[in-house]
């Protein structure tokens, strides 16, 4: 096959039918949302990011954590020696091409209100099209994640794993939980080039941590290869039991203590009752018989007592290298071995972790890769999401990479992170600048130089370059084009559209209309179902009546029209270019094209009303006395 043909095509796993009870949500765990987006999205994009990867991103020495590879006696590293040459010849072969097709295929194994997962994804506009299959395994019952593991085996051998090139060449299953919505496409590109490049059967992405609570502990031999992921709760029965047969034997010794001492009083009773010159001999002789009795109970005790410095139980505990849930496996060992984990346990259930030790016992090499602070990465990206106190961390550490790699690649200014939201979706351009407490989300596009100041909040729409969008200004579905102007307090509501330099002002509202170019409405005004021009002036309380109490109608104002302060338009009506509005009118025809329209009455002015008032009013108040 030639180099530039080459694929090293890998079938992805999702396993998203847990049940999420620590969650205590209605929705199903893959869903829980993270900055709007639920967490099986951002697994599924990092997954897809994989096939627009360059092999240089994955392939520099220094980027690679490798293990330590010990002398070589156990048949598992028998074959060393031989894949290394075959090893290096793939991985020179990967980096004879600019780009490879990583993954072939997802299947995502859905249970527990699964039918929710499979709608969001059919329906999610950034997985159509996306050239990979995604397909679905049904877990009918929840037993465990070996089970669910077992279910996406089954549909690969019922289903083939043919590329869509026609190529038999899925030589592999990656495998991922739907709660790790943190991983990148980068932990994950070198874990695939490390299994590849070992060629190792299983691989399991690892991480350390301080806090190992919760997490698998992936026990290794003394050649580096993991033989067994211990969870935390066979740590805990262990220690219990452990420290029952400690109290057990402690309890014993007390006893033998509590006898040597009984034994010791009775000897000095007899002896005082026998008065001869062996008297003291005797007495002696007592007392280093029992001390000596005492010192042993004592000494077996203090044993004892030691003897939790060195159990398994408490050796296990402190190991800080643990399970990701994240694997690279051989696809035909996948599949031959996965029927063999069992349910012999507490729970009853089949844990995905057992399939380690059963490729261990059958001498199959099981490597961990340190995909967190080995790599000097954050462990954070390998968390799990169990919880609503995870969810709120997860969210925050999201939102931090996200403000982060604004600051690094667009030169974004934030005058203070603190209480900035950017939603997963949000693109912002070039040296924008984003001050706190404005919430942006949503499909939203913030354009180069634009300042977004306090409490501003943008959803699903566009604005432009070197726009500013004022303090706690609310824009939804709306496009504001280049150098406008919006707020303080404005509203920019659905179907909106606002062209360039023009400003809308404070307690403006603004719904389903155009603004045109250099156009103005700088306070206190309603514009709806409207199309105004360019050049256009709207007075303070301006409203377009658009709405007769059955439907909505349209108010047209074209180019360079005036629009005096407090008037009133009642739609459907059209004002024609150059024309004026007097203030105080209300529009209820067309404005012809030049006219003024007014329609206020003619104003009277009474001279001499004012006295005359206060006068009736004087004479009103003697009357009533």
């Amino acid at each position: 096959m030639d180099a530039d043909k080459i694929n090293f095509n890998y079938t992805a796993v999702i396993l998203a039918g847990g049940l999420g009870t620590r969650m205590r949500s209605e929705i199903p765990k893959g869903l829980t949302p993270i900055l709007e987006k639920p967490m099986i999205y951002y697994i599924i994009a990092e997954l897809l990011r994989l096939n627009d990867m360059s092999i240089s991103e994955a392939s520099s020495e220094d980027t690679l954590c490798r293990p330590s590879i010990l002398p070589a006696s156990s048949a598992r590293t028998a074959v060393i020696k031989a894949e290394t040459g075959a090893a290096a010849a793939a991985a020179s072969a990967s980096k004879s091409f600019g780009c490879r097709n990583i993954l072939n295929r997802i299947i995502i194994v859905i249970g527990h209100k699964g039918e929710h997962i499979k709608d969001y994804i059919e329906s999610e506009s950034a997985f159509k099209n996306c050239g990979i299959t995604i397909d679905f395994a049904i877990q009918d019952k929840y037993l465990g994640t070996g089970d669910a593991a077992k279910q996406a085996a089954i549909l690969i051998k019922t289903t083939g794993h043919i590329s869509d090139a026609g190529v038999q060449n899925v030589q592999n299953v990656l495998i991922l939980p739907c709660d790790t919505p943190l991983i990148t496409k980068n932990t994950l590109s070198k874990l695939i080039k490390f299994h590849d490049d070992f060629n190792d059967d299983l691989t399991v992405l690892s991480f350390k941590t301080e806090d190992p609570f919760s997490y698998g502990r992936v026990l290794k031999d003394g050649e580096n290869f993991v033989k067994k992921i211990v969870e935390q709760q066979e740590i805990d029965a262990q220690m219990k039991n452990e420290h029952r047969n400690d109290t057990n034997i402690k309890k014993t010794m007390d006893n033998n203590k509590e006898n040597a001492q009984a034994e010791y009083l009775n000897d000095i009773n007899n002896i005082k009752k026998i008065n001869d010159t062996k008297y003291t001999d005797d007495i002696n002789d007592a007392n280093n018989t029992n001390n000596t009795d005492y010192a042993d109970d004592t000494n077996n005790i203090n044993k004892l007592n030691n003897i939790n410095d060195t159990n398994d139980a408490n050796y296990l505990d402190n190991i800080r290298e643990v399970n990701s849930g994240i694997y690279a496996v051989r696809l035909n060992h996948f599949i031959n071995f996965i029927d063999l984990i069992d349910n012999d346990n507490s729970k009853k259930e089949y844990y995905l972790t057992d399939i380690v030790s059963i490729f261990y016992n059958n001498s199959l090499k099981v490597r961990s890769f340190i995909g967190a602070n080995g790599c000097n990465q954050d462990e954070n990206e390998l968390m799990g999401v169990n919880s609503k106190i995870e969810m709120v961390k997860c969210s925050g550490l999201m939102q931090k990479r996200i403000i982060n790699n604004l600051i690094e690649k667009k030169d974004v200014n934030f005058i203070s992170t603190d209480n900035v939201y950017i939603g997963s979706e949000v693109q912002i351009g070039k040296a924008a600048t984003l001050y706190p407490g404005c919430f942006l989300s949503g499909n939203s596009r913030i354009g180069e130089n634009t300042v977004i100041e306090c409490g501003a909040i943008i959803k699903d729409s566009v604005i432009g370059k070197n726009s500013v969008i004022k303090s706690y200004s609310i824009i939804e579905n709306a496009n504001v084009e280049d150098e406008a102007s919006i707020g303080p307090f404005a509203r920019l509501r659905p179907g909106t559209h606002i062209k360039n330099n023009a400003k809308i002002g404070n307690f403006v509202e603004v719904k389903n209309s155009v603004i045109g170019k250099n156009s103005k409405a700088s306070h206190l005004s309603y514009i709806g179902d409207s199309e105004i021009g360019d050049g256009v002036n709207i007075g303070a309380g301006v409203i377009t009546c658009n709405y007769d109490g059955f439907k909505k109608h349209k108010t047209i104002i074209k180019n360079n029209c005036f629009i005096g302060s407090d008037s009133q338009l009642i739609a459907p009506v059209t004002v024609e270019k150059d024309s004026y509005v007097a203030s105080g009118t209300t529009v209820v025809k067309n404005v012809p094209e030049g006219s003024l329209a007014i329609s206020r009455a003619e104003q009277i002015n009474k001279e001499g009303w004012t006295l005359n008032r206060l006068k009736r009013l004087k004479n009103s108040t003697k009357a009533e006395d």
